[in-house]
């Protein structure tokens, strides 16, 4: 019997049937722009289905900085409108003055993305990462309740929730959200359209008060390089500038991006001419995820 060689297209032809059923089995991830300016992953219905029904959340595949169990944690200082250097205690009910900071004054920040997807779980249209908040005293203790919200990571953009719980921290949800678009060039501009910001929800008079739906718009901006002296060493950083407006008033946000370590510095321009600055100064590793009494931000 004469030996059998197949054509070179019948070789192609087997090599691009085995790359698709590839991709569907492990679930090629596609990164699509939405309307509003953010690329987020879009999976095949079948395959977020079945990871979501195991716990898994395959959001995380594309996360590069912001792996999960890494926690990512902020010394912060609050600056109020008279020029007060200022931290939040009491839960985060209280402004207070750098020289009256006590036990339950909240002295860090920080957050990390979950290794599953479980307060989203039900939210068929939710793709994203989940973040976990913790706020520290003095005593490296966690306060309660803890809060959630979500990150998005891909090769296109990094896109996150401030810290906006509790109570003065949600002075910040009317700001620019902290964003980066890639690839990032001295220049370049990008925008967050359609973000609407209930009254009921976000309103406070020790802010801002407005009453139904503010919708906001945010143009964001890359000023410059800067050299920035961290924990971690001199570290290079893009310099964003992004503004928020609206028709209850205007916000800013200056973010300074490191491509190993993520937003190293985070200065919030607040809607009452407050500023909040974040600093990273250390990233841990969490050996585990305890178990948490969730308030899902909306």
């Amino acid at each position: 019997m004469r030996n059998y060689k197949p054509s070179a297209i019948q070789f192609l032809f087997s090599f691009v049937f085995l790359f698709l059923f590839s991709c569907q089995e492990t679930g090629q991830v596609d990164v699509v722009l939405g309307d509003d300016g953010i690329y987020t992953e879009a999976f095949e219905s079948s395959f977020r289905a079945d990871q979501v029904s195991n716990g898994d959340n395959p959001y995380n595949v594309e996360n590069e900085i912001y792996k999960p169990l890494k926690e990512f944690i902020f010394d912060y200082v609050h600056i109020d409108p008279n020029g007060v250097k200022c931290k939040f205690g009491l839960e985060g009910y209280r402004v207070t003055p750098l020289d009256s900071i006590n036990h339950q004054t909240i002295m860090e920040a920080s957050f990390w993305v979950d290794e599953y997807m479980t307060s989203f779980a039900s939210m068929d249209d939710y793709a994203q990462s989940e973040m976990k908040y913790e706020y520290y005293l003095p005593n490296r203790k966690s306060i309660f309740p803890k809060h959630t919200s979500g990150l998005i990571e891909n090769n296109k953009n990094i896109w996150m929730h401030p810290f906006r719980s509790p109570y003065y921290f949600r002075m910040h949800n009317v700001n620019p959200y902290p964003f980066v678009q890639f690839p990032l060039e001295i220049g370049k501009k990008w925008e967050w359209a359609g973000m609407k910001v209930g009254g009921s929800t976000w309103s406070n008079p020790d802010w801002k008060s407005w009453e139904g739906s503010a919708e906001f718009t945010h143009e964001y901006e890359v000023a410059g390089k800067e050299i920035l002296d961290t924990n971690f060493g001199n570290l290079e950083c893009w310099v964003i500038e992004a503004n928020g407006t609206s028709r209850i008033g205007n916000t800013g946000l200056t973010t300074y991006f490191n491509e190993e370590y993520g937003f190293v510095q985070m200065k919030f321009d607040n809607i009452n001419k407050s500023k909040t600055i974040f600093k990273l100064t250390e990233i841990q590793e969490r050996k585990e995820e305890p178990k948490r009494i969730v308030v899902f931000d909306k």
